[in-house]
């Protein structure tokens, strides 16, 4: 309001469960989401991916995502832990995942919500090789994505950045510009209009003390230059 923030509110869906990771869809109707609120089918209180649709008087009651199996019909769709949403413009779904055989954790793809074919995401390059679950943005038309990571040898995670191609490939993931810190960087998302990159870090700084992650926002234009520079 008047270019000032209003005061944070816990909406009408969330308060009860730990819920993390929100990310809008590109045309801002639904709420993607993961959270360990209880599903029927899993009682082992694992982090599942849910969404919720904009409504007239707010967002409807979050509805589960039971992500199919890609390895065996035996394999529950609950209780692996998937985290970490993301939507670009065709639909296509990005999430994180403890499933068999990654226990260590990898990225899948879902083609569409409504899709069974989910599959092994190696085309976004993951700088931390599987070494560390990350959340990851991608823009609406697919063309560049950012993502946490923590690259080997590190104890902190850092914000990356990788291009897409005119042969469809993705670049090396990068360090983000300007951003990086000696303390932990993540939870990256472009706003709408693409001006600005907003990410969390708990560095320290005059207006916060070491080891509680605030906001923080920056020009998101060298990462279009950079991606521009690519092809």
């Amino acid at each position: 309001m008047d270019g000032a923030w209003t005061r944070p509110e816990i909406i009408n869906i969330s308060g009860q469960y730990r819920d993390a990771a929100p990310y809008l869809s590109p045309d801002g109707n639904t709420l993607l989401f993961d959270s360990r609120r209880p599903t029927p089918e899993d009682p082992s209180n694992a982090i599942n991916l849910w969404q919720s649709r904009r409504t007239a008087t707010g967002w409807s009651q979050p509805e589960f995502l039971a992500v199919p199996s890609q390895n065996t019909d035996e394999e529950p769709t609950v209780g692996q832990d998937e985290f970490g949403p993301a939507m670009d413009d065709s639909g296509q779904l990005y999430f994180y995942s403890f499933r068999q055989p990654y226990r260590g954790g990898a990225r899948y793809v879902l083609p569409r919500l409504s899709d069974q074919d989910i599959r092994l995401d190696n085309s976004i390059p993951d700088p931390s090789d599987q070494t560390f679950i990350s959340y990851l943005y991608v823009s609406p038309d697919a063309t560049f994505a950012v993502m946490e990571g923590r690259a080997r040898g590190r104890r902190d995670t850092d914000l990356f950045c990788s291009c897409k191609q005119e042969d469809g490939s993705w670049t090396e993931a990068v360090e983000v510009p300007g951003v990086n810190t000696a303390a932990n960087e993540g939870g990256p998302f472009v706003t709408a209009d693409g001006a600005y990159l907003l990410f969390t870090s708990n560095r320290r700084t005059k207006e916060a003390s070491a080891g509680n992650a605030n906001l923080y926002l920056v020009s998101a234009g060298k990462l279009r230059e950079q991606c521009q520079g690519k092809d």
